[in-house]
């Protein structure tokens, strides 16, 4: 699947790249179709041990990856829909189609692609492995079952996919152990997306 999104993440100009894939992003926030969304400080809701993570994560950055976006004012957008999807369920909020507006010299816009699945990892792994999960991140390398993110400083909303504000669910599991195949409400949302 997903080694071709992060070839056309550094190849294809903003049109090409919005036209070869859809992408997705949870928001607290109520957008309307055509506005840009607004970057959130997600890290002040972060825990001590996911702070330390994000700080060493920047560090890393700052030092191999300084032309890449910082993620504490970045933007997210998920490659697949049941990433969003799980996301949203989740944390809560509004779900967005979104269009990726990346590297835009003009308005010195910078763009990475992630995988989140290497984050979660890095929640549950030992501390003595973080350094080499922190590389594969700022790296674009994928694991087995990625969950890519797109990270940018600007997001346009193409479409509102979920409009109804949702409250989190405080779910234990892991991101990727939830099981949306079987999940009503997603199946509709799916097929409705795919026939537009």
């Amino acid at each position: 699947m997903n080694n071709d999104i992060v070839e056309y993440a550094t190849t294809l100009t903003d049109e090409e790249f919005n036209s070869k894939q859809r992408f997705y992003h949870v928001s607290e926030d109520k957008y309307e179709i055509g506005q840009d969304i607004v970057p959130n400080n997600y890290q002040e809701k972060l825990g001590e041990e996911q702070k330390e993570i994000e700080e060493d994560l920047e560090r890393y950055r700052i030092k191999k990856h300084p032309n890449k976006p910082q993620r504490a004012t970045a933007l997210y957008a998920f490659v697949q829909l049941s990433d969003a999807y799980h996301f949203l369920e989740k944390h809560g909020g509004y779900l967005y189609e979104v269009l990726v507006n990346k590297n835009d010299v003009s308005q010195n816009i910078k763009t990475h692609v992630g995988d989140m699945a290497i984050i979660e990892l890095m929640k549950v792994l030992p501390e003595c492995m973080r350094k080499t999960l922190i590389a594969l991140y700022w790296n674009s390398d994928l694991l087995y079952k990625p969950c890519i993110e797109v990270l940018t400083d600007k997001l346009t909303v193409s479409d509102i996919v979920i409009s109804d504000e949702r409250k989190p669910k405080n779910r234990s599991e892991n991101f990727h152990s939830y099981n949306l195949e079987n999940h009503k409400e997603y199946l509709k949302l799916l097929k409705r997306m795919t026939n537009m």
